[in-house]
């Protein structure tokens, strides 16, 4: 019966989270940059919000070792 209910919840919270919409700059960028490729200055407003995305995340501290950054390029 626990089984039962445990696979019920599972199915139940699989499917409220099928709507969501996830935040990724890199996959629109991307996807833009491959409909677009005679003219990529098309996908400018995606590049900067991926390079924002990519920024934020190189100047967060590293949590795995509580201090540094992520390494520049």
């Amino acid at each position: 019966m626990i089984k039962i209910i445990m696979f019920l919840a599972v199915v139940i919270f699989a499917g409220g989270c099928s709507g969501l919409e996830w935040d990724r700059p890199s996959a629109r960028y991307r996807d833009c940059m491959k409909e677009n490729q005679a003219d990529p200055s098309v996908c400018d407003k995606y590049k900067e919000q991926y390079e924002e995305k990519i920024d934020s995340k190189r100047n967060a501290p590293d949590q795995q070792h509580g201090e540094g950054r992520f390494h520049d390029k």
